[in-house]
């Protein structure tokens, strides 16, 4: 039988996986999401600083295959936050 829930990821598993700019160099790694119902906030630290982006398509996601989060990191810059 065939679940609906045998190829979800949750972003409690996602914690301490990398975070890669668009050449696969890795920036930092996801530490924390904060969900606020309309919209989930991920937390990135890189080196010593930490970071708050949106978890929207257009900024980051998700690599499955990479097995990490993969960031324009034009927009990163653009709209990061310090936390």
């Amino acid at each position: 039988e065939y679940s609906e829930f045998e190829n979800k990821v949750y972003l409690s598993d996602l914690i301490n996986k990398p975070v890669l700019n668009e050449k696969g160099e890795e920036l930092g790694y996801m530490v924390d999401f904060d969900d606020y119902g309309a919209s989930v906030i991920l937390t990135i630290k890189c080196g010593f600083n930490s970071y708050q982006i949106p978890y929207v398509d257009e900024f980051i996601n998700y690599n499955s295959e990479l097995d990490a989060f993969v960031v324009d990191e034009q927009k990163f810059k653009d709209v990061r936050i310090w936390e």
